[in-house]
């Protein structure tokens, strides 16, 4: 079994609210990192996935995406009120995997979170 560990970079109460019942229910850890200093406490982690929120400016504006791309090759999530192609383009080219609607994402953390350990399982196995 992996135990997944959810690294969150946003303070939307609603969608923590979500994901703390998820990793209640499945097991998984959940962390809240400092901003200052994410890297020590992200650095080695080697099953996760990290959820941003990219409307918020400390995390959009100050190449956090880019560090954590470069830095831990964690699978990211990042999420806005409203995508377009646009923003799909320039979120992919910063380094996230997946840009995604905030309303979706809520709808759809179990499903990802799966879809996250179906890929770390069948990449293990090869």
């Amino acid at each position: 079994m992996i135990n997944l560990k959810i690294i969150c970079f946003f303070d939307d109460v609603d969608l923590s609210m979500d994901v703390i019942r998820i990793c209640n229910s499945r097991n998984y850890d959940l962390i809240f990192p400092d901003f200052k200093d994410f890297l020590k406490e992200v650095n080695d982690i080697s099953f996760g996935v990290v959820i941003i929120d990219m409307e918020e400016p400390k995390y959009h504006e100050s190449n956090l995406v880019n560090t954590i791309y470069k830095k831990t090759y964690l699978p990211i999530i990042g999420y806005k009120d409203k995508i377009n192609k646009k923003i799909k383009e320039e979120a992919n080219e910063i380094g996230c995997d997946i840009i995604i609607d905030k309303e979706t994402l809520k709808r759809n953390l179990d499903i990802i979170f799966e879809q996250i350990i179906k890929e770390i399982t069948n990449k293990s196995k090869t």
